[in-house]
């Protein structure tokens, strides 16, 4: 019998508070390791690979980084314009060639605990 690994999102340590807080409650990533469903258990972990908190994965999206400049995303920080948006991911995501028509994964969750 296969043992099931629960998917982990690393964050920076800065978004610890705000997703406990649940004034965080999505991420954007561009290389996400894991297809995550609808349901799944995911641990949350900061820059040290810690699991700070835990989620269930209330919804998913993939959309251009254009247009998420443009909408915004609920439970996530909103981007005066797509090269703002860039300029953030590129801290991340550093030898990426992120371009506004870069899609890029959302993955929202509800309810967290420790």
């Amino acid at each position: 019998m296969q043992s099931h690994e629960i998917p982990t999102l690393k964050f920076a340590d800065r978004h610890v508070q705000p997703i406990l807080g649940r004034r965080k409650t999505a991420t954007i990533r561009y290389d996400l390791e894991h297809t995550l469903r609808i349901g799944e258990c995911v641990h949350l972990c900061d820059e040290s690979g810690d699991r700070f908190a835990s989620a269930i994965v209330s919804d998913t999206g993939y959309e251009s980084a254009q247009w998420i400049a443009d909408r915004g995303i609920d439970g996530h920080r909103s981007y005066r314009s797509v090269d703002e948006l860039l300029a953030e991911l590129e801290t991340y995501y550093p030898d990426a060639d992120l371009t506004p028509e870069t899609c890029l994964d959302i993955v929202y969750w509800g309810e967290v605990w420790e």
